[in-house]
């Protein structure tokens, strides 16, 4: 669905406004119009190199807000810039810093060009307008720990893919096929077929580094500079870094106890829609089948992708075991990402995207161009894994051993901790404890690290909304017999005055 003027002109840029714009002073007692200053400063921007070529700038109302102004003023400040071939401006893709004509500088169109007279011994290199912006928006948020890899190494099968990496990289050295990635593809496309309902021919199963070179494929491939894209609310800031360093405005998608709801979305239509509809990360709904349904009718009519992610499904202990997501959709809009991050162990550094069949060879390519696609004898190890019945077994066993924990860290907490409201995860190694409002939840947090907890504020992974005093606990550290000493520790130091 293309976008229309108004919805272009309603478009917020907040705290993603680039620097060089945030940073324009304005002096109304100056005898120079208004205009004229903010046409000059983003004259200086663009020669200076804070701006660089196609960066997408606000629009004339954004930046009008932003500065405090009226709009005509802003307009006024465009036009001139644009006559003048610094900007450039077309219907619906907004207004973005233009090229400059070749054998001529921008940098000479102007008489307030800074002369430098000899080289700056000083001067360095930095990041890219995009990569700034989504550094910014990430130490704004603070970094966590990463929720796809928060697992317990001792319960990795490590003799058992020991036996098959070693095999398998006996065979590759001997054949040379290093680049033979078929295997995994079948194995994939065969299990999670069976297990998750997922409809994909081998050729759709794209083997990638991790969950997170996942969102960096589907930036690469889907997404433009400018490109709305919608992010289930809350969700692991690492999923919105990687479409904001595409260039993506990351919008929020809020989340009930029925999962992502697409009508409580106040956006654009959308490129690209992120959901976790096994289990959302950290708050712990499932999605129900009417909301996914619900899910996929919005994205027909918005022409959006979706991308799901699936990585915690094979560790739900409680709820629906709802298939996949990507096995309700009929019109090849749903990317599917499924990890062996939190089965077999990070350590492992292999995921897998399913992609619609006509996109199969475009994002392959685009994988191996980035240096994404894992080892094809790691891929060959993890695909005879999948196809044994080892592989089953471990995950039972893994399931069990997760529920165990959490149950026994939660019932000790709620003992413990009776003014505090424990949620329970349906699958994975994560609880969130509410806490009562006399209890401060940065020096909570820094109190359950001490007790053995890998723990993070709550707000870490909010988008949006204002997020209530609530910490996230990772139990990945904590053996079953240090779970029980170690909650009862933690709520002793949240109680002492």
């Amino acid at each position: 669905m293309a976008l229309t003027v108004d919805v272009l002109e309603e478009r917020q840029f907040g705290a993603a406004l680039p620097l060089a714009l945030a940073a324009i002073a304005l002096a109304p007692e100056s005898p120079t119009p208004i205009y004229e200053q903010i046409e000059r400063a983003i004259r200086s921007a663009i020669q200076q190199g804070d701006l660089p070529t196609g960066t997408l700038l606000p629009t004339s109302r954004e930046l009008a807000q932003a500065l405090g102004v009226g709009r005509n003023t802003v307009v006024a400040a465009y036009s001139r810039l644009t006559a003048e071939g610094f900007l450039i401006s077309k219907f619906r893709r907004g207004t973005r810093v233009a090229q400059p004509p070749v054998g001529v500088s921008l940098a000479a169109a102007s008489p307030e060009s800074p002369v430098r007279e000899e080289p700056d011994d000083r001067a360095s290199l930095a990041p890219g307008f995009q990569a700034q912006r989504a550094f910014q928006r990430w130490n704004s948020h603070g970094a966590v720990a990463h929720p796809f890899s928060e697992a317990d190494p001792s319960l990795f099968p490590r003799a058992a893919l020991q036996r098959l990496l070693s095999d398998a990289f006996g065979r590759f050295e001997e054949s040379g096929s290093l680049g033979d990635c078929r295997h995994f593809q079948e194995a994939v496309a065969a299990h999670f077929r069976q297990a998750r309902g997922v409809v994909c021919v081998p050729e759709q199963v794209i083997p990638v580094s991790s969950s997170l070179a996942c969102f960096d494929l589907v930036g690469r491939v889907l997404l433009d500079p400018g490109h709305a894209t919608l992010v289930e609310d809350p969700a692991p800031r690492d999923v919105c870094s990687a479409f904001e360093a595409a260039g993506a405005r990351v919008f929020s998608l809020p989340v009930d106890s029925a999962g992502a709801d697409p009508r409580a979305a106040k956006t654009p239509p959308p490129r690209l829609i992120y959901v976790s509809p096994s289990l959302n990360v950290p708050a712990g709904p499932q999605m129900t089948l009417e909301r996914r349904v619900a899910l996929l009718e919005a994205a027909r009519a918005w022409d959006s992708a979706v991308l799901e992610w699936d990585g915690l499904s094979e560790l739900l202990f409680a709820g629906s075991r709802i298939g996949a997501l990507q096995g309700l959709d009929t019109e090849g809009r749903v990317l599917y990402c499924g990890s062996f991050e939190c089965t077999l162990g990070p350590h492992l550094t292999a995921a897998f995207l399913v992609v619609p069949e006509n996109l199969g060879t475009t994002f392959m390519a685009a994988a191996r161009s980035a240096g994404q696609v894992p080892h094809a004898f790691l891929l060959a190890a993890i695909a005879a894994y999948l196809e044994s019945n080892q592989y089953a077994m471990h995950v039972k066993r893994l399931r069990a051993a997760y529920a165990r924990r959490v149950k026994l860290a939660a019932d000790a907490l709620r003992e413990a901790l009776p003014h505090a409201v424990i949620v329970e995860p349906l699958g994975g190694l994560q609880l969130t404890v509410a806490l009562p409002p006399n209890i401060d939840a940065g020096r909570a947090a820094q109190q359950a690290r001490d007790c053995g907890f890998a723990a993070a504020l709550f707000d870490r992974y909010s988008l949006a909304r204002p997020a209530p005093n609530r910490l996230v606990l990772g139990l990945a550290g904590l053996p079953d017999r240090l779970v029980d000493v170690s909650s009862r520790r933690f709520a002793a130091t949240l109680t002492r005055p």
